[in-house]
């Protein structure tokens, strides 16, 4: 049994890509929203965001099984328009959750 598992867990490895995996934009003009309601779609946070610029992508992180996991970037045509919704957005109502609102840390913070 421990001999399946491990194996299991080394094909898991050799399959796992994330830099292939995720199309990876401009660090600095996307922002990170936490805490959001598990049935909160792509279209719902297009429409609430929209208001503080133009959107270029926005992902909704799920699990294996496709199901959120509470968090989604929304990448912005310009920094400005991102920096912007972080001071008002945050705090802010989204399908009777209230969100959290930062800049991406992952990739702009060493």
């Amino acid at each position: 049994k421990l001999e399946a598992h491990q194996k299991e867990i080394e094909d898991k490895k050799a399959e796992y890509k994330p830099k292939e995996q995720i199309e990876s934009g401009n660090a600095y003009k996307t922002l990170f929203v936490g805490r959001l309601n598990y049935d909160t779609t792509k279209e719902k946070l297009r429409r609430e965001f929209t208001e503080f610029g133009d959107i270029r992508k926005v992902t909704i992180i799920e699990d294996g099984e496709g199901k959120s996991r509470g968090y989604a970037f929304i990448e912005f045509d310009h920094e400005s328009d991102m920096k912007r919704s972080i001071r008002h957005a945050n705090g802010r109502r989204v399908d009777g959750h209230r969100v959290v609102c930062d800049g991406e840390r992952g990739r702009t913070v060493n």
